[in-house]
């Protein structure tokens, strides 16, 4: 299906993110592919089993994310979150989604980089984590206590004000 200039913008890239739209360029980039048409890389079709195997092995690895970060070692995000529904209750759904999204996104945005020589001891565990690991853990227990608001009656909460201090 050919969507140049029949389709608003705002339809085009609802379209383009469903299954069918995905599969129809997938085609068109194998197609390609074994037709030697392609600039940067090669086809090698007696490979695709290999490439299959591999791809379901990457699959089976715990996943690399900043959920993964905050609870490395010992589960915490579940823990906060009950943590929050407890002393609020009865906690709003939105509420706990905004939270959330203020914990990760502080949490990536910490992550610069630290390189190889920074570490974070949390005391209630007793392990010493590095890197992400540790930016990820470090702040989860800054979240906790309200180290990113302002608003000491709302401390599960990123703002700027909080964040100027920094």
């Amino acid at each position: 299906m050919n969507i140049t200039g029949i389709i608003p913008l705002e339809q085009k890239a609802e379209y383009l993110r469903t299954l069918p739209a995905i599969r129809e360029r997938c085609s068109r980039v194998h197609d390609l592919a074994k037709q030697g048409k392609l600039q940067y890389f090669d086809y090698h079709p007696e490979k695709e089993a290999d490439v299959a195997d591999f791809c379901i092995e990457i699959m089976k690895i715990e996943p690399h994310g900043r959920w993964r970060h905050l609870d490395t070692g010992v589960g915490r995000v579940l823990p906060e979150i009950a943590k929050w529904r407890i002393k609020e209750e009865p906690l709003d759904a939105r509420e706990e989604i905004k939270r959330i999204i203020d914990l990760f996104i502080v949490s990536v945005l910490l992550d610069a980089g630290a390189g190889n020589q920074w570490t974070y001891h949390e005391k209630s565990s007793g392990l010493r984590f590095t890197r992400s690991e540790g930016l990820g853990v470090a702040s989860i227990h800054m979240f906790d206590r309200g180290f990113f608001s302002s608003d000491p009656d709302q401390p599960f909460r990123v703002d700027g004000k909080a964040l100027s201090h920094c």
